[in-house]
């Protein structure tokens, strides 16, 4: 049976196959939309307005078919769903169907409205369970939590989600204390700590709150080891005479099994303390299985521990203004994610490298010398014949993988097992270090044959 997860958001709680990933998020509980995909396509798009009173379903769907037709006039619109509370109908488009479905929450006053894109029929095995799952709560508790991102977060009573930031392998919630309140706090969530965190949680608290004066102390969060942090702001503000100075409290702790570490912070006028307790983060463990891959493919015996923080990263040891010998292709063309994933990243046959450590790896580059570079200039001014890149840890991980025959998915599967990231946040991570690797000549991206495309 296939894993599934719970998403929470807004007030709406929802299973999805553990593979969907959200791409986009609102935090605008009156209007919003979150939008899901798997490794190639989207697959959900959940969108809610606000309706003080029920909507005319009848009317509503009437204008979604009417749209559907002057953008798609060779389109086919089924018969009327109904499924549970869902009101809907299918969309065919040749072999595209879409599942447009919704229903009024009187608990929430909002309209629910759910699109599901298939390439051919839909699968009822996947849609049934889905839309089956839909709950709600009230939307003052649902502001409360938040349950996605691989991140459990609830506030405590009188404060709302009002952003989020999410990256590859960090994500922030933003909370604020009810409308007119300069109140505000923030739970964070840092992957792959084996990578950068050395242990001590003051040195990563000390980096958070510089230049902020204050102390640290000792702490537990739940069955965790945590460091707090207690200050206050630094340059006088006329706003002090009042006793309005900024307080500010941090909270830190490592969760072995999420593979992450967690901050709590939170910004504060002395007359309304923030208790930090108050905001729960639960620690899961990782999920079971983030990639297909158990080791990323390489031709060279090497071992490394897992765990990354940031994409891979890359750096010049020595500039010039030289060109290199093999110009890189464009690397930003607009291709499909099929092709994109089928493709295969291969060495630049010219370069060669060095492993420094068991971590990081210098890479030399030849250098074209333009026309002008050559005696007797070159007697004045010596020039370099290579240029340096260096690569950190995980970006020799990746560079030992282009071997030429793992394809871009291979790696970013190998790469998401080996680090405990989903596919989507690896993808990115991976794709955006081959960017800059084919910008500096040292691969190219052998595009796939007809019979290497994947549908």
């Amino acid at each position: 049976m296939e894993s599934r997860r719970t998403i929470e958001w807004l007030g709406l709680s929802f299973s999805v196959p553990d593979e969907w990933e959200i791409v986009k998020h609102s935090t605008d509980a009156r209007r919003g939309t979150l939008m899901l995909v798997d490794r190639r396509r989207q697959r959900l798009q959940v969108s809610w307005s606000a309706c003080a009173t029920k909507p005319d379903e009848e009317r509503i769907f009437d204008d979604f078919a009417a749209r559907d037709k002057l953008s798609h006039p060779e389109c086919t619109i089924g018969v009327p769903l109904r499924f549970q509370r869902w009101r809907g109908y299918r969309r065919t488009v040749g072999q595209t169907v879409l599942t447009r479905v919704g229903f009024y929450d009187k608990k929430s006053a909002r309209w629910i409205d759910v699109a599901i894109p298939w390439l051919g029929q839909p699968d009822e095995a996947v849609e049934s369970p889905l839309l089956a799952s839909f709950s709600t709560v009230e939307l003052a508790e649902g502001m409360r939590r938040v349950l996605a991102f691989d991140l459990d977060a609830t506030a405590p009573v009188g404060w709302e989600l009002t952003g989020a930031d999410v990256g590859p392998s960090e994500t922030v919630l933003w909370f604020g204390r009810g409308a007119g309140s300069l109140d505000r706090a923030a739970v964070r969530r840092v992957a792959m700590p084996e990578t950068w965190f050395d242990g001590h949680l003051e040195n990563f608290l000390k980096r958070q709150t510089a230049p902020m004066p204050g102390a640290f102390s000792l702490c537990k969060r739940g069955a965790y080891d945590a460091c707090r942090f207690d200050g206050r702001e630094r340059m006088f503000q006329a706003r002090w005479l009042v006793g309005r100075r900024i307080r500010r409290a941090d909270v830190a702790w490592e969760c072995p099994t999420d593979h992450a570490v967690y901050q709590v912070t939170a910004t504060y006028f002395p007359r309304q303390p923030v208790d930090l307790d108050s905001f729960r983060v639960q620690c899961h463990g990782a999920p079971a299985q983030r990639g297909t891959g158990g080791s990323l493919p390489d031709d060279r015996a090497t071992s490394h521990r897992g765990g990354a923080v940031r994409s891979p990263e890359i750096g010049t040891r020595s500039e010039t203004h030289a060109e290199t010998a093999n110009p890189a292709v464009n690397p930003d063309a607009e291709l499909s994610l099929d092709v994109i994933l089928a493709s295969a990243p291969v060495r630049n046959q010219a370069v060669r490298w060095e492993a420094r450590g068991d971590d990081a790896m210098i890479v030399y580059v030849p250098i074209r010398r333009k026309w002008y570079m050559r005696p007797p200039v070159t007697w004045i001014m010596p020039l370099s014949k290579e240029r340096a890149v260096a690569l950190d840890k995980t970006g020799r991980e990746v560079w030992e993988a282009c071997t030429g025959s793992a394809r871009i998915e291979d790696i970013v599967d190998a790469f998401a097992a080996a680090h405990h990231l989903r596919f989507h946040q690896a993808r990115l991570s991976v794709m955006e270090f081959l960017r800059q690797l084919t910008r500096r000549g040292l691969i190219v991206i052998a595009g796939p044959s007809q019979e290497e495309k994947r549908p």
